[in-house]
């Protein structure tokens, strides 16, 4: 009988209500190539014989005993081109046949095709009524992904694809839904000639009644590459099979059995790849697939040192009113990934900021929010390993209730090095009530960047007698300048006063060169005016001081030796006496000895006065002076004779005339007297 008048008999006799037979595959549906395969083929009632098909075409027929209610057929040595869909019928009475068997699917395994994975693996822990994914991934490009349950002969699920990556959910998951689950994959040029099996993943459901774990690392605190570190959980119940795990896919990573009600994890030589966020889980050693919820997650940072340290909020020192806002700023140049803040040598946990984001702010300051911060961050690539940390900012919780202290230098004005200096610091409120037996402290504010050893910069400490406390510097040095505040915190209460306005010590080295003061330009009002201030040095900072006051006010231009600075559209506001100084290098606080001192005298019109009595003076001069030699002249060229023409006349009329002579006898003899 051929297939096609098979089919048109079966058509014409399905209704004869004969019983379907039944189809079994021993010893299993999945196969691996060269085994033989037995297919048992059942019916109700005696029969003649029994018919083998796949994909619906008859493969052979077996006649039966009589009386025989089952026959199998063997396929020996199975390859790839056996894998399919089997079914049976039989036949009673030629040509009646039943209808067909139900169909079992035969794979057959392709022991050169990679093995697939799975995930979660080894185990995951879904709550009752949850939803679970499993993912199955290859290696090659794959048509069908298989889902199969530890004890069923048939895969539970597939899902075509033409990917890589197939994902089988889960719905309202309930216990029937726990087990071991594996997958296989086929290839689109045969859908039953499947992989390899995965490696297993585990499905457990958590009981809600079973108390939750608690995790924590030990030492508890950020660790750097290489250490040792210890991950501790504990539950309320002994003799638990303990479950660790990484990731918010819950890798398992150790299992612990243990009779008591906690156990320790060590990981010995963290290593990059160690860091991450950790929870676990346990299980009674007697259940598999009902677990514990899993504790609060707990996260592992390794300290990188070869990473940069960031930069923290410029100043050491920060006074933060209660019940306001704390901001810490922390930064690093072209950060892709994170910030953490630290307190104390731990992270915390709420205050993570993405890269574009540069400022922590924590709300509602609490007393208990005082303390030591860093800041560190972490690359996308790497999440979990982090910086070396910043500097430490201290932040200082104050009372805005109580009176702001006062802070004075004594002797005032600049200091000189290796002197001897008092800084005083004195509270009382507006009632001129003293603070007595407070407890006084004495800060120092610094550029935290510019700064060494951060523990060399604590608070000097009083409790003085009176409401004063006087903090005494005995032979000033260098680093002793720069910027101090002081507080108080009163025996009633934990909190300390907000600080006193600052005060800054300067200090004059006399070791330094005295610098050179010299000024050009006009000094009409309107004008420009240059002052410079050299000095034999490199690598300064010059500053312009007015009218005796020592403090820097103007910083100058400054170029290698000489410092300016340029006063544009000059008035009378700008005279006085100008003297400079200079510090070395980024010590901002020690200072040269000031120079001589400039005279600026600015005036509103042009001034000629001087030049007036100048040219008075020399007018007068020459007028003098050729008086003078006309006088002489007079005297020196000019001699008078007697005419003797006119004698008798000038005689009659009672006198002599006298004439100069120009031949006269330089030496005329005396007159003799005659009768």
């Amino acid at each position: 009988m051929n297939v096609s008048f098979f089919f048109a008999v079966f058509l014409l006799f399905t209704d004869l209500g004969l019983p379907r037979p039944t189809i079994y595959l021993i010893p299993r549906k999945i196969i691996h190539k060269g085994i033989t395969v037995n297919f048992s083929c059942v019916a109700m009632s005696p029969i003649q014989g029994f018919y083998l098909y796949k994909d619906g075409h008859k493969l052979k027929d077996l006649p039966v005993e009589l009386h025989k209610t089952n026959a199998t057929f063997s396929i020996p040595n199975v390859n790839c081109s056996h894998g399919g869909k089997y079914s049976c019928s039989y036949t009673l009475s030629y040509p009646f046949m039943s209808e067909s068997s139900n169909e079992v699917e035969l794979f057959v395994v392709e022991s050169t095709f990679p093995r697939p994975t799975i995930s979660p693996s080894p185990i995951m822990l879904v709550p009752p009524g949850g939803n679970a994914t499993i993912q199955c991934e290859s290696k090659k490009s794959s048509m069908r992904f298989y889902l199969q349950k530890s004890g069923d002969e048939m895969p539970q699920q597939f899902l075509e694809t033409n990917g890589t990556v197939a994902k089988f959910h889960i719905m309202n998951a309930n216990k029937s839904h726990t087990g071991e689950y594996s997958c296989r994959y086929s290839t689109k040029s045969g859908p039953f000639i499947v992989s390899k099996m995965s490696n297993l993943t585990r499905l457990a459901i958590t009981d809600p009644h079973l108390p939750k774990p608690s995790i924590s690392l030990i030492p508890n605190k950020i660790v750097m590459l290489t250490d040792r570190m210890r991950i501790e959980c504990t539950a309320n119940r002994s003799g638990n099979r303990f479950y660790l795990y990484k990731g918010i896919d819950k890798k398992q990573l150790q299992i612990v059995i243990t009779d008591g009600d906690s156990v320790i994890f060590p990981i010995n030589n963290l290593h990059k790849e160690d860091a991450g966020s950790f929870s676990c889980s346990y299980m009674n050693q007697s259940e598999f697939f009902t677990a514990s919820e899993t504790s609060d997650n707990v996260t592992l940072l390794v300290t990188d040192l070869s990473l940069p340290k960031p930069n923290i909020s410029s100043e050491n020192i920060m006074f933060v009113a209660l019940e306001s806002n704390i901001s810490i700023n922390c930064g690093w140049a072209n950060l892709n990934g994170k910030y953490f803040l630290q307190k104390d040598d731990h992270v915390m946990s709420h205050h993570i900021l993405e890269a574009n984001e540069t400022t922590f702010v924590i709300g509602n300051a609490t007393l208990a929010h005082g303390g030591k911060y860093a800041c560190s961050y972490s690359n996308t690539s790497q999440p979990f390993v982090i910086s070396s940390r910043s500097k430490y900012v201290t932040i200082q919780i104050t009372d805005p209730t109580l009176p702001k202290p006062g802070i004075s230098l004594s002797p005032s004005g600049m200091t000189r090095l290796g002197s001897n200096i008092n800084i005083l610091c004195r509270a009382h409120d507006l009632n001129n009530t003293f603070h007595l037996n407070s407890t006084f402290y004495l800060y120092k504010i610094y550029n935290i960047e510019n700064t060494g050893d951060e523990k060399d910069h604590r608070p000097q400490i009083m409790q003085p007698d009176n409401h004063t406390a006087e903090f005494s510097v005995s032979i000033v040095k260098e680093e002793q300048g720069g910027k101090y505040h002081c507080s108080y915190k009163p025996p009633s209460g934990p909190l300390m006063s907000e600080p006193s306005d600052s005060l800054t010590i300067f200090i004059v080295d006399p070791k330094l060169d005295r610098p050179t003061i010299s000024m050009s330009g006009n000094t009409m009002t309107g004008e420009n005016v240059t002052i410079s201030c050299t000095v034999s040095r490199v690598k300064i900072n010059f500053y312009l001081h007015k009218n005796g006051n020592p403090i820097p006010g103007l910083a100058m231009k400054t170029n290698f030796d000489m410092g300016q600075f340029s006063i544009i559209n000059i008035s009378l506001e700008h005279s006085g006496n100008y003297t400079c100084s200079y510090t070395v290098g980024d010590n901002l606080f020690v200072y040269s000895s000031p120079s001589e001192i400039l005279q600026l005298l600015v005036s509103e019109e042009p001034d000629y006065t001087m030049a007036n009595i100048i040219h008075c003076v020399i007018g007068a001069l020459i007028l003098l002076l050729l008086g003078c030699l006309m006088t002489l002249d007079f005297y020196s060229t000019n001699v008078y004779e007697v005419n003797p023409q006119q004698c008798s006349k000038e005689e009659s009329m009672g006198g002599p005339t006298l004439s100069p002579a120009l031949d006269a006898d330089p030496d005329p003899a005396p007159p003799t007297n005659q009768e």
